[in-house]
């Protein structure tokens, strides 16, 4: 009775290890179904009913060796095909290091609860147990650690990803012509030395790249707040040059004032009110010009639409502006016009040498969220990446990537599109 019980909380601990490993796959690829098609959800969800069902049943109906032997096949390669389904970074490439990642960063879980285990006689009861405290927190601190690098390598650099899954699957394979995915019994216990030196191997690589990746990340982070003092010291820049034209031409106004009156008197005197209504008219047009164009109730964004608009203006290209924007945004001010200010400037960079330059631009606040979209004509043939347009001249792109980067921070949304003949970028925070 007692070896029945402990080989039932065996195959029960092998359900865990294989349903932690995909709870780390969706972590890990930022699995979210609904971002992929219905087709996909539906063949996603038939594929790891399938999965789910086979393992269940070669755990509780075979025998302990066979399903050890084909392990790979019903637990970890799956993991591989998971990934082309379900994920958006769905590569060959990026579904090799999704199933290897989801592997090794098993590994502290099973390791830790298999290891105090061994100090009770094996037994199944206490790794059972124990997998419980032990997997939830190394979920939580894998993804508070270590998923926000790995999201920022797939969506913005798959460089090196191939050294990385051909160092990790070596390993993995190395790993498994030694021990075989024995976690328990004479096997593990034979093995322990090799198995340790190789899994924490296999976790060192994975944290070195993940570290690598993470000083990335934060190396973007301060050049983004780089390019927003940048930005602001261009808004403030193009706000001076704006008031000084704007003082002189005001001088010029008030200079010009008492010379205009006396000719205003004179019309009147000779009755010519036709001429009177038409210097009056010119006068207001250039009283109006002075007056500082109001695009947003946010005083920073304001600047920036100015200075951008501005730039637009001396390039001849025609600006067509619905703007509504209030003070209540839940995103501060300075990325919003990291954002803006980049959107704007690809576009007028898009359209300048064109014959149609058009740039509309449209932005409004509701219930504290904003949506803008930024779409302007362009020439010749956009290639996306991982939904976000792809070029491969050296200097370029970074721009993108921060306006994304920033849109992500507050957990907005952001899409890239060609649409109508027009390049579109729309965006909600």
């Amino acid at each position: 009775m007692k070896n029945l019980i402990n080989k039932l909380f065996g195959d029960i601990g092998y359900c865990l290890i294989f349903i932690y490993g995909y709870i780390m796959l969706f972590m890990i690829m930022d699995i979210k179904p609904k971002e992929v098609s219905k087709p996909r959800q539906i063949a996603g969800f038939a594929f790891l009913s399938l999965v789910f069902l086979a393992n269940i049943l070669a755990i509780f109906f075979s025998k302990y060796d066979i399903y050890i032997t084909y392990y790979t096949l019903f637990a970890q390669l799956p993991l591989f095909f998971t990934v082309l389904i379900l994920s958006k970074y769905n590569s060959i490439l990026q579904a090799v290091f999704g199933a290897l990642s989801s592997i090794i960063m098993s590994i502290p879980h099973m390791f830790i609860s298999t290891s105090i285990a061994s100090l009770f006689g094996d037994s199944n009861i206490v790794y059972v147990i124990l997998s419980f405290p032990i997997g939830a927190l190394t979920l939580y601190l894998i993804k508070k650690l270590v998923c926000p690098s790995v999201h920022y390598m797939l969506k913005y650099s798959n460089k090196g990803l191939g050294i990385i899954c051909a160092s990790l699957f070596s390993l993995n394979f190395l790993s498994y012509l030694i021990s075989h995915f024995h976690f328990s019994g004479d096997d593990f216990k034979n093995n322990f030395g090799i198995t340790f030196v190789l899994s924490l191997a296999r976790i060192l690589i994975f944290i070195s790249v993940i570290m690598q990746f993470e000083r990335t990340r934060k190396q973007a982070q301060k050049d983004s707040e780089h390019q927003s003092t940048l930005m602001q010291i261009e808004a403030i820049k193009a706000q001076l040059s704006q008031t000084e034209k704007q003082a002189f031409a005001t001088s010029v106004i008030r200079h010009d004032m008492k010379h205009n009156m006396a000719i205003i008197d004179g019309y009147a005197k000779s009755g010519e009110c036709d001429k009177i209504s038409e210097l009056a008219n010119k006068l207001t047009n250039e009283i109006n010009s002075l007056t500082v164009e109001k695009y947003c109730e946010n005083s920073n964004l304001n600047m920036v639409f100015s200075g951008c608009f501005s730039k637009a203006q001396e390039q001849n290209i025609r600006v067509f502006k619905d703007i509504e924007i209030t003070e209540d945004i839940n995103a501060e001010t300075d990325d919003l016009s990291i954002v803006f200010a980049n959107a704007i400037d690809n576009a007028i960079n898009s359209t300048k040498n064109l014959d149609d330059k058009r740039i509309y631009v449209k932005a409004y606040t509701e219930d504290g969220k904003m949506f803008a979209e930024i779409r302007n004509t362009f020439m010749g043939d956009i290639i996306f990446k991982n939904d976000m347009p792809y070029t491969a001249t050296p200097g370029h792109g970074y721009g993108t990537k921060s306006m994304v980067y920033i849109i992500e921070k507050y957990n907005g949304v952001a899409t890239f599109a060609v649409e109508n003949k027009m390049f579109v970028f729309k965006f909600c925070v």
